[in-house]
């Protein structure tokens, strides 16, 4: 049997090509990962100023139907940011009862709507 075979027969481990195509398939494999937990991160910022903006939204809603709010559109800051809210009320085709729609934006991006909340209010009963 020739030395070359014999010694191969014999030697463990990996060759050079398998370690170096091992390493390039991790470092893809990271390179994702790492991409994917940093627009997770960039996406966690909009979505706390959206579950706020929904949280200013049902408290309008509470206070308009409670009859606290005189005016139809207003600011309040909630957890450190400034949100600009604005109440809507039109007739439905059903007599008595009305559409109330909610839109909050940031005092910053007023045209970039966070939450936007809609109700029907039975006005008979008031």
């Amino acid at each position: 049997m020739p030395f070359y075979k014999k010694a191969r027969a014999t030697q463990r481990g990996f060759t050079l090509i398998e370690v170096m195509v091992s390493l390039l398939i991790l470092s893809s494999v990271v390179g994702a990962l790492s991409l994917a937990v940093s627009e997770s991160t960039k996406n966690i910022g909009e979505l706390k100023s959206r579950k706020f903006a929904g949280w200013v939204a049902q408290n309008t809603l509470n206070l308009h139907l409670l009859k606290a709010l005189s005016n139809s559109s207003g600011n309040t800051e909630f957890a450190g940011i400034e949100y600009h809210w604005q109440i809507t009320t039109s007739n439905t085709d059903t007599e008595h009862f009305n559409k109330i729609q909610i839109k909050v934006t940031q005092q910053s991006r007023p045209k970039y709507i966070l939450a936007d909340l809609i109700t029907f209010v039975d006005e008979s009963e008031s």
